[in-house]
């Protein structure tokens, strides 16, 4: 068995291959854990970055990324320094350098229908609620809004495709499906994606 983290509110743990589960020093909370191409990264609950080091070790690599509330984060492991933060309002941040500095991805903003997107409770603000790399094209990426759609840029959030025909656009989660080819489907209903209230009766 290989060894697992485990990101919790009293931080991370470290289930060893002899079964035996360990704190780690480091970060003091975890909203989110990911992997990326220098190794893993946290991110606490009050939106602090941590990365990984050598060992068991943590460091701080940015105490707040952006200022706005963090609803997603990803990376892309194959491309050095990739990481990305989902926010809201409805927003995509981009790193290029392990997360020392962010830029948002401003186009998004200019997606046709930008200014309807919502969620349920008030003040009714959308967020981009799921990021995910795409696995087939390196540099390519999609981001699930709530509620707003699903959306892919292939060209580090310059220009994004709408991927919502025939999708109830209340997204919470992106996962791309290979088909039985491998390859990556560009249609909607290709995805599996976790929605909320049309299917689950959920409004959150």
């Amino acid at each position: 068995m290989s060894e697992i983290l485990i990101g919790t509110e009293s931080g991370v743990f470290r289930l060893g291959n002899d079964g035996n589960l360990q704190h780690e020093e480091g970060p003091p909370t975890v909203a989110f854990l990911t992997c990326a191409h220098a190794g893993v990264l946290a991110l606490t609950q009050q939106g602090a970055l941590w990365q990984r080091t050598g060992g068991n070790g943590w460091e701080l690599v940015h105490e707040r990324p952006v200022a706005e509330d963090i609803w997603a984060f990803g990376a892309d492991p194959r491309v050095a320094g990739r990481l990305y933060l989902g926010v809201s309002p409805a927003l995509l941040y981009c790193s290029d350098d392990g997360g020392a500095t962010w830029t948002a991805c401003e186009a998004i903003r200019r997606i046709p229908g930008y200014e309807s997107w919502t969620f349920p409770p008030p003040p009714h603000i959308a967020h981009v609620r799921s990021v995910v790399p795409d696995p087939q094209v390196i540099g390519a990426v999609y981001i699930g809004v709530e509620e707003g759609g699903i959306y892919r840029s292939g060209n580090r959030g310059e220009t994004w495709e709408s991927l919502n025909e025939g999708l109830y656009w209340d997204v919470h989660t992106v996962t791309p499906a290979p088909t039985a080819s491998g390859c990556m489907p560009p249609r909607a209903e290709d995805f599996i994606a976790a929605m909320t209230a049309a299917s689950t009766g959920s409004t959150s």
